[in-house]
C-alpha cells in the first residue's frame, strides 16, 4: 500500500509540476490590465450615449482597460468607441471608409466647434473625434487633417498632446511646421 501511495504522490507531484511549468496553474502577478465586460455593467451615462447616438447598434466587444480607466467598445456597425469610467466619451472612430454622422458631431462637440467645422465645409468628412478632458477636442477628417478645439470649443492652431501623439512638444512643433509649409 505504501508503494501505491508513493507512486500516486509522485504522479500528482509530476502533474502539478508540469502545470506550473507550462503556466496553467500559475497565479497572475501584477495588476489586471483588461477585463471583458457586458452591456449591463456599463455606467448609465455610457448606456444613454449608446441609446442616443447608436440606437440600432449592438455591442460586439466591451473591455475595461483598468490601468487607463477607460472602456473600449466595439459596435456591430463598425464604430469603435472609448469612454472614461466616469461615462464621458473620449473617442469616436467611424468604420473604415465611413464618416461620423452630423447628428453625433453636433451632439458631442461644443457649438463653436461645430460652427467652425461647418464653415470649413468638412462636416461630411469627419472620421474620428477625440476628447481630452485636460485640453479639448481633436477632429480628424478623411484626408489626414485634424482640427483642434479647446474645452470651450474655440479653434486652436496648436494640437494638444493626445494619447496617439507621444512626441509632446517636438510633435507639436513638427505639426506646426507642416502647416506653415502648406
Amino acid at each position: 500500500m505504501t508503494m501505491k501511495k508513493s507512486i500516486l504522490k509522485l504522479i500528482l507531484y509530476l502533474f502539478v509540476s508540469i502545470l506550473t511549468c507550462t503556466g496553467y496553474a500559475t497565479a497572475q502577478i501584477g495588476p489586471v490590465v483588461s477585463v471583458s465586460e457586458v452591456y449591463e455593467t456599463l455606467p448609465n451615462d455610457i448606456k444613454n450615449f449608446l441609446g442616443t447616438y447608436f440606437p440600432d447598434a449592438a455591442t460586439r466587444n466591451i473591455e475595461l482597460k483598468t490601468m487607463q480607466n477607460v472602456y473600449e467598445i466595439e459596435l456591430n456597425n463598425g464604430y469603435d468607441l472609448e469612454f472614461l469610467t466616469s461615462g464621458h466619451w473620449t473617442e469616436i472612430d467611424a468604420p473604415d471608409k465611413a464618416v461620423i454622422s452630423q447628428n453625433i458631431i453636433q451632439g458631442v462637440l461644443p457649438g463653436k466647434s461645430y460652427d467652425h467645422l461647418e464653415k470649413e465645409k468638412v462636416l461630411n468628412q469627419i472620421d474620428e473625434l477625440e476628447f481630452n478632458p485636460n485640453y479639448g477636442y481633436k477632429v480628424s477628417i478623411e484626408k489626414g487633417k485634424a482640427y483642434y478645439f479647446d474645452l470651450n470649443g474655440d479653434h486652436t492652431k496648436a494640437p494638444f498632446k493626445d494619447k496617439k501623439d507621444k512626441k509632446g512638444d517636438k510633435g507639436q512643433k513638427d505639426h506646426k511646421d507642416k502647416r506653415d509649409r502648406q
